[in-house]
């Protein structure tokens, strides 16, 4: 049975004699394509698109004979009755398996139309992340017939592609306006834990609210390193954290003198983070006017971590060159404490590949 905390079931992890549902569950194998792939794809093009599943899960019945145990104890607010038992008919949000189960069902019907919907199935599976839909395209024509595709595949396993969003108005211009995101261009619109302002083509980062709450102890410092995900900045929070669990530091202890020293400036920086931007698609012209595209990779490794960056350099058909950041890794130090720097430079080659 789900033992829910407050309001409708939305969870698995809740315990009751120390074991939760999710415990007893198989997560399954990860289907859902690698999340810096997916953004990476998202800025190969000038002509972004996004869009959302509505209600993903709730479109996924659970067989007969799993129903029980998602049942819940269900009383409403300010009866006296003794509660209702109910059970759920379909997946449910905070279950270990749910991403799983969606995404099999996703697969299941994309294999089983791979013939008139062969198009949509390339674009579709290799750029969704659990619910969201985030893709580019060098034109608007084949931003259309995504727009167009995609939601027709979907239909035939009962899912419905809403809000969507674009850079150029003339790829969305076909859809339905109920199923469009809003309108407003300004505004920032969050694309996979990165934020989108539309109207500029920028991407940016979002400071987390009421920075100077985040308490100082173990607790903190990794809600605040999971508030960002910019690798330069963010490096720093991973050495104070590896630091803490060297100590011995408990979650909620304050943090010994030497490191809150550390990790002061670095709390006080948070909010500037909203500061930095970038263009959002590498190649802002059609590919048909750049004559030559290279990747360049770098690697250091130092006492403390180390880390990779690659670049995109661009050359124009009018010998116009250009270089765009494409990502950026850093991890802490491995626990060895005599490792020698050459040992840690070899480390960086898998970093440095996978990026």
């Amino acid at each position: 049975m789900l033992c829910i905390k407050k309001g409708a079931p939305e969870s698995g992890s809740a315990r009751f004699r120390d074991i939760s549902l999710n415990d007893l569950l198989d997560a399954g194998p990860k289907l859902q394509a690698d999340l810096l792939g997916i953004l990476i794809r998202f800025r190969r093009y000038r002509i972004c698109l996004q869009a959302d599943i509505q209600k993903m899960y709730l479109q996924v019945a659970l067989h007969k004979a799993d129903r029980d145990v998602c049942r819940f104890l269900w009383s409403e607010p300010g009866e006296n009755e003794p509660p209702k038992t109910y059970r759920l008919t379909r997946v449910c949000f905070g279950l270990t398996c749910s991403p799983n189960l969606a995404m099999q069902t996703i697969r299941w019907h994309a294999e089983n139309h791979q013939v008139e919907c062969s198009g949509a199935i390339s674009d579709l599976l290799p750029n969704m992340y659990v619910d969201d839909l985030v893709v580019s395209c060098d034109s608007v024509a084949d931003a259309r017939r995504i727009a167009k595709e995609a939601p027709e595949l979907l239909r035939k396993g009962g899912f419905h592609l809403a809000k969507w969003a674009s850079n150029s108005p003339a790829a969305v211009d076909e859809i339905p306006a109920k199923d469009l995101g809003p309108r407003d261009g300004s505004r920032l619109w969050k694309t996979l834990g990165i934020f989108w302002q539309r109207q500029c083509d920028l991407l940016t980062f979002h400071t987390p609210e009421r920075v100077a709450e985040f308490p100082d102890t173990k607790r903190g410092v990794l809600k605040a390193l999971a508030s960002c995900c910019l690798a330069p900045y963010t490096v720093n929070a991973k050495i104070i954290i590896q630091l803490l669990w060297q100590c011995g530091v408990a979650w909620d202890d304050p943090l010994p003198p030497e490191t809150e020293a550390q990790w002061r400036p670095w709390k006080e920086e948070l909010p500037d983070i909203s500061r930095i931007v970038m263009e959002a698609p590498l190649v802002q012209v059609p590919l048909t006017t750049i004559t030559r595209l290279q990747l360049h990779g770098f690697a250091y490794a130092s006492g403390k971590a180390y880390g990779t960056v690659v670049y995109l350099r661009l050359t124009h058909s009018d010998g116009r060159v250009e270089t765009r950041l494409v990502a950026a890794k850093s991890r802490v130090k491995i626990s060895e404490e005599l490792i020698t720097r050459s040992v840690r430079s070899l480390i960086l080659v898998e970093p440095a590949e996978s990026s």
